[in-house]
């Protein structure tokens, strides 16, 4: 992963939140990397149905 790639930025993160735990389904790496380079990305929670038919 390249530092301060636009691209890797462009996908949206995946969460799931049970009980008050926000849990990241997909994108640990880009979470990291935008957390590390001061980016903002865009975060999609789902509900328990959505994150056992996506994943």
């Amino acid at each position: 992963m390249a530092n301060n790639d636009p691209y890797i930025y462009a996908e949206p993160i995946y969460t799931y939140v049970d009980k008050g735990k926000t849990y990241i389904l997909d994108g640990h790496n880009r979470i990291k990397a935008a957390i590390q380079n001061n980016q903002t990305i865009n975060v999609i929670e789902l509900n328990a149905a959505q994150a056992l038919n996506k994943f």
